[in-house]
């Protein structure tokens, strides 16, 4: 579980861990990824950080599931995918498109209507709904569940592109 604020992934991404970046949600996202008895390592930008998570965790029952904590900060290594192409209405036909917001809320504003919903806590049981003939973008509301959704999808499927719109939807929004 990679913890760690967004600016040091998008410079370091981690490979096969899911991130969960630590903030106001942080234990009920990771609660919705992670099972109960799943254990993992957590992988954080400094020991303070590791010690809050820990603590958020202990709040839900998790703080056993943790097989250790360790600081990673090497810049660079991997390659990093997040918004590292421009997206455009234009081209959506080029890509699966997966909208992980709940079903209401895609309902009653679908962003990019070629898009598949796929809540964020039911992706890892519906893989197979995805098609994996194109690359991959995934959007969400505002960024923060896309990239959830994204860390899990590139530790399924490392050999795909996988893109986290991010941010950037809210600019998608506005263009709808």
């Amino acid at each position: 579980m990679d913890i760690r604020p967004k600016t040091y992934l998008q410079e370091s991404y981690y490979p096969r861990a899911i991130y969960v970046p630590e903030g106001a949600k942080f234990e009920t996202w990771l609660g919705t990824v992670i099972a109960p008895g799943d254990q993992f390592y957590l992988v954080g930008q400094d020991q303070e950080a590791l010690s809050t998570a820990i603590k958020k965790l202990a709040k839900i029952g998790y703080e056993t599931n943790i097989n250790g904590g360790f600081v990673y900060t090497v810049k660079n290594q991997y390659p990093v995918f997040l918004n590292s192409k421009p997206f455009s209405l234009n081209d959506q036909d080029q890509y699966t498109i997966i909208d992980v917001r709940n079903k209401k809320e895609y309902d009653e504003d679908p962003i990019i209507a070629s898009s598949v919903n796929i809540p964020l806590p039911e992706l890892s049981k519906r893989f197979s709904d995805i098609p994996k003939d194109k690359p991959i973008v995934v959007h969400c509301a505002s960024g923060y569940r896309s990239s959830i959704a994204t860390s899990i999808l590139r530790k399924q499927y490392p050999q795909l592109s996988i893109l986290d719109l991010g941010e950037e939807v809210t600019r998608i929004k506005k263009q709808n």
